[in-house]
């Protein structure tokens, strides 16, 4: 996931941000169809599980990158616009976080895990074809993009080249290196619990994997919660670091 979305950025100099996010989601689709084929057919090999997993998450990385591109692409750069737009936005993620969860729970609780990866394909390729079809501007590529035609080793040394002038940046502004910290291991923490750690609790300890969704929901509606506070409140304080200092205490 890491390394695919860091080459997000060179297909998006390329192609529209949609079409590189519809694309991602069309091979999620047919990655988790052919888990869920292999599985229900009783070849599912942990070597091609990995497989299949690893490619899911270079899809996501890919996505997770382009997405965030097309709002300011949409929208332009009206502040006020893209962050009404954001606040909407994530109130929207979260109410799907929060029916996908409770829905995963009650099929495996009544049908067995593998009932639950029904649902992903269909609802990827719709999101994929809705994508696909979504029309913005085209960014404009700085002098330093990298340039497919010039062949694999051209365009992998200038991709390790922006990788590089990109972690100058960041390590040279003593607030960017403390915010990337401040995201990245909170990040992995969320990962690692929601991921890892909430479902072999359920297992070990309460008696049922579905019970791990129950968590999720819980944690998905908490921050549904926060996403309605946060557009309903955002415009009476004048910057954001207010709502980041709550935020990280409250996590903490």
């Amino acid at each position: 996931q890491a390394v695919a979305g860091s080459f997000a950025g060179a297909l998006t100099d390329r192609f529209p941000a949609s079409r590189v996010l519809a694309t991602a989601m069309a091979v999620q689709t047919t990655l988790i169809a052919a888990t869920l084929g292999l599985s229900l057919a009783g070849v599912l090999a942990p070597a091609a599980l990995f497989a299949l997993y690893a490619g899911v998450g270079a899809a996501v990385g890919i996505a997770e990158t382009s997405r965030r591109l097309v709002p300011a692409l949409v929208l332009g750069q009206d502040e006020q616009a893209l962050r009404r737009y954001n606040g909407r936005l994530h109130r929207y993620y979260e109410i799907a976080g929060v029916a996908g969860a409770a829905l995963a729970g009650l099929l495996i609780w009544k049908l067995g895990a593998v009932s639950a990866l029904v649902v992903a394909p269909p609802a990827l390729a719709l999101a994929a074809f809705n994508f696909w079809r979504v029309a913005h501007a085209r960014p404009q590529p700085g002098e330093k993009a990298v340039k497919f035609s010039r062949g694999l080793k051209s365009w992998a040394g200038s991709y390790f080249s922006d990788l590089k002038r990109a972690g100058a940046i960041v390590f040279r502004d003593r607030r960017l290196s403390a915010l990337a910290l401040a995201m990245i291991l909170p990040q992995i923490i969320h990962r690692l619990f929601e991921g890892l750690m909430l479902p072999l609790y359920a297992k070990t300890m309460l008696g049922h994997e579905a019970l791990s969704a129950a968590m999720i929901t819980a944690s998905n509606f908490g921050e549904l919660v926060g996403a309605t506070l946060l557009l309903r409140w955002s415009a009476k304080f004048t910057g954001p670091l207010r709502w980041v200092r709550w935020g990280a205490f409250g996590i903490l």
